[in-house]
């Protein structure tokens, strides 16, 4: 019976659709707003909030709010060879996180596996990163 309650279980996780949160961490000396799937989030300099996955292809874009300008990304899919470097497991039933760190002059940064906020500009990036700021307005 407990092997049997073992193979369910593990046949449940495996089907399970494991999604990407995002970690966005503020390196600016500014409050600034995310705007991402119907969320909003305030986070003040050196703040740090997740954005748990959705599952829709909002997912993959965002808005900020900072110095009175709105600015949109699209983060880029991973190649192949970027998903280890670039996303973190979480737990077993979690999905995966990505950490996102947005500077000053409205740049997003995407952290490698293992590194903690703050983390130099000049952090070697993948290809699409850093996200550039394409302004959309005033906040």
């Amino acid at each position: 019976m407990h092997k049997l309650i073992v193979l369910i279980l593990v046949a449940m996780l495996a089907g399970c659709e494991r999604g990407i949160d995002r970690l966005f961490y503020n390196h600016s000396v500014r409050t600034i707003v995310i705007s991402v799937a119907n969320q909003n989030l305030t986070l003040k300099p050196s703040e740090t909030k997740r954005i748990p996955w959705s599952g829709q292809p909002s997912d993959w874009e965002f808005k900020v709010c900072l110095n009175q300008s709105s600015y949109h990304y699209q983060m880029p899919l991973f190649e192949f060879d970027d998903r280890t470097r670039y996303r973190t497991q979480v737990g077993i039933t979690r999905p995966y996180e990505v950490r996102l760190q947005i500077e000053s002059n409205g740049k997003v940064n995407i952290l490698p596996q293992g590194h903690d906020f703050p983390q130099p500009q000049n952090l070697n990036q993948p290809n699409g990163y850093p996200l550039q700021p394409q302004t959309s307005g005033h906040c």
